[in-house]
């Protein structure tokens, strides 16, 4: 996946939780500005991602780095295409249901017995 392509996907993602026109306000950009970017019909260059993740308290460079669940088992295919089909479908069905998982906090016992919490996943 390019970074024009994984800046798109994080700005889906971040507009997930908002409407684009409020995105818009908040990051300081045209509201047709963030639609063209949605839609492919503009790419996102350097300075507007920094901008995005500024005005939005994400890290520097986070715009550039995949984040989706579908962007995780995209690069887990392309790290495994030289093992076997076999081998490489059980680690995909483990990852799959890893990323898929819902955060688990009831309590589980250890294999001697004691409690303990599951800590949730950090997709970060």
């Amino acid at each position: 996946m390019s970074v024009r392509d994984t800046r798109r996907q994080n700005l889906i993602e971040l507009l997930s939780e908002t409407s684009q026109r409020e995105f818009a306000d908040r990051a300081g950009l045209a509201p047709g500005h963030v639609s063209q970017m949605v839609n492919g019909s503009r790419q996102m260059g350097e300075s507007v991602a920094r901008r995005i993740e500024k005005q939005c308290t994400l890290p520097s460079g986070w715009m550039d780095v995949p984040h989706s669940e579908n962007a995780t088992i995209e690069q887990v295919i392309q790290l495994l295409a030289p093992i076997a089909a076999e081998e490489r479908s059980r680690v995909l069905r483990v990852v799959r249901a890893l990323v898929g998982a819902p955060e688990r906090r009831h309590e589980q016992r250890s294999h001697n017995g004691h409690d303990r919490r599951r800590q949730p996943f950090d997709y970060t």
